[in-house]
């Protein structure tokens, strides 16, 4: 991972990163305000050695003091000295406690530090501590080894001693009442705690990017369907007629800009045979197929292709409130023999479009759509328009795979950030299983402040596009579609005269003739 990433991984965790540092701070305080309040003190003495009254025996006197003093450090932590201490503090009703012991650099004074409860009881441990760690060192230095005696050997505890010490203690500073508590230590403690919120938040943005199993990216699905992304759709309200809030913005504006490269692209998906029957589908409910289907064939209408769009979700039909039409009669009676599709299909307000909604919901939609008559009316619609067909979604039903192998191929939409990996390899695998054909797929709802990451890669920022495309698009009516894709609420149907006509009905059993076709 280079400094770029991780600076990308960082501003997309942004949120998650301060919320851990925040937390590891509120633990760190309370983990501070439980701890009891511990006062410091610190008493001085003074490491000598016996010089002989020469200057060069001071010199060594005072270069085996500092070195002796050293080595005699750990004698703080020993019994001996906490039961001098006891001793010292004998009828004070201050209970002894550990002590430590520094030397001071470069020279030959010894520190005896002392924590308590108090400030008071911190500075009479250490001023005991001082005088018991001197009396300590006292004792071992006269202590005579065993074997040899001499003329003025006394015995302490039955241990031979001469009496005379070569280093010696001398305590000459007390310490003094500490004014503040030195534990706990909040910055200290404040400051790990924010440090490891910070480490642990990382860690869980990094675990959050690898183990992450949505589709976020283009990569995603062209390394799941080994095919292209033809568009990336950012989330618009206004592209929706059944939406509340219809009117031109920057957002809208940057919708209408990403279909129509969606209808380029699907142009270009074969140059030598461009499909013209396209399946549009998603591998589960709630992904936008059905607006990103109307929306593309206003596009496809407005740059002057002649399109018919199908509802084929005889379950749940949806395109009819889209476009405010009549939905009694449709695609299932058409394919049942009841209607002529001439009398079927409804004019919109966007000139050359037509729809052929879905009609009443049938019991058996898979027999339907999956029937030799709905593969001839494609056939027939396709002569010489474009047909945009709105399957319901490939997991929960078969209806889009079997519309698939009857069109020229599908474009699968999905939703970003939402449709996991794993449904879009079983999406692909069903439409191969039918032998369909996948012309590619449609990121859709992408956060318009994030289409670079949606484009390019986790993290990578776009935030210009909105403003850019806003700008030049969504000041102005005269961009081509623009007008289709924003067209007023109350419909303006075309009328059955219309001058695209409709083509005759497939009647049962008869394959589809040059009168069912438009000249």
């Amino acid at each position: 991972m280079t400094l770029l990433d991780l600076f990308h991984l960082t501003r997309r965790n942004l949120l998650l990163i301060a919320a851990c540092m925040l937390g590891g701070v509120l633990v760190a305080a309370g983990y501070s305000a439980l701890q009891p309040k511990m006062y410091s003190a610190t008493a001085s003495g003074y490491v000598v050695a016996a010089s002989g009254g020469s200057v060069s025996g001071a010199f060594t006197g005072d270069t085996l003091a500092a070195a002796r003093a050293k080595r005699y450090l750990p004698l703080a932590s020993t019994t001996a000295v906490t039961e001098r201490i006891a001793e010292e503090l004998d009828g004070t009703g201050i209970a002894p406690t550990g002590i430590s012991a520094s030397i001071v650099s470069d020279s030959n004074i010894m520190q005896i530090t002392a924590a308590g409860s108090s400030s008071e009881q911190a500075k009479a441990v250490a001023d005991a501590g001082v005088k018991a760690m001197a009396a300590e060192i006292h004792r071992m230095e006269t202590l005579e080894p065993a074997g040899i005696t001499s003329g003025d050997a006394t015995s302490v505890d039955g241990i031979p001693t001469t009496g005379t010490a070569a280093i010696a203690l001398v305590p000459f500073q007390e310490a003094g009442a500490p004014g503040a508590a030195t534990s706990p230590n909040w910055r200290l403690n404040l400051l790990i705690g924010l440090g490891a919120g910070l480490l642990i938040g990382f860690a869980a943005a990094f675990a959050r990017k690898v183990l992450d199993v949505r589709v976020r990216t283009t990569k995603d699905m062209e390394r799941l369907t080994d095919k292209g992304v033809l568009g990336v759709i950012p989330v618009a309200s206004g592209l929706s007629k059944r939406s509340k809030t219809r009117r031109k913005s920057a957002k809208t504006a940057l919708a209408q800009e990403a279909l129509r490269q969606l209808r380029t692209n699907l142009r270009y998906v074969s140059v030598d045979d461009p499909p013209r029957s396209i399946v549009v589908t998603s591998a589960n409910p709630g992904e936008g197929k059905s607006t990103v289907a109307a929306n593309l064939a206003r596009v496809l209408a407005a740059g002057g292709q002649p399109t018919v769009l199908i509802d084929a979700d005889l379950r749940r039909p949806a395109l009819h409130k889209e476009f405010d039409l009549d939905s009694g009669v449709g695609l299932s009676q058409v394919l049942a023999g009841d209607v002529v599709l001439r009398d079927a299909l409804q004019g919109t307000e966007t000139n050359l479009l037509q729809v052929l909604p879905a009609g009443r919901i049938p019991p058996n939609p898979s027999e339907l759509v999956g029937s030799k008559q709905m593969a001839k009316l494609i056939a027939a619609l396709a002569t010489n328009r474009t047909v945009i067909i709105d399957a319901p979604p490939i997991l929960p039903v078969s209806d889009a795979g079997l519309l698939t192998a009857a069109a020229d191929g599908a474009l699968l939409v999905v939703r970003t950030g939402k449709t996991l990996r794993d449904q879009i390899a079983v999406a692909v695998k069903r439409l191969d299983q039918v032998g369909g054909r996948l012309l590619g797929s449609t990121l859709n709802l992408a956060s318009p402040r994030r289409l670079g990451e949606t484009m390019y890669g986790y993290g990578r920022g776009y935030g210009y596009a909105r403003k850019s495309y806003g700008a030049y698009y969504g000041s102005s009516s005269k961009v081509a579609g623009e007008g289709a894709l924003l067209a007023p609420h109350v419909p303006q149907r075309v009328s059955k005269a219309a001058p695209v006509a409709a083509p005759s009905a497939v009647s049962p059993g008869r394959e589809a003739s040059s009168g069912d076709r438009v000249g």
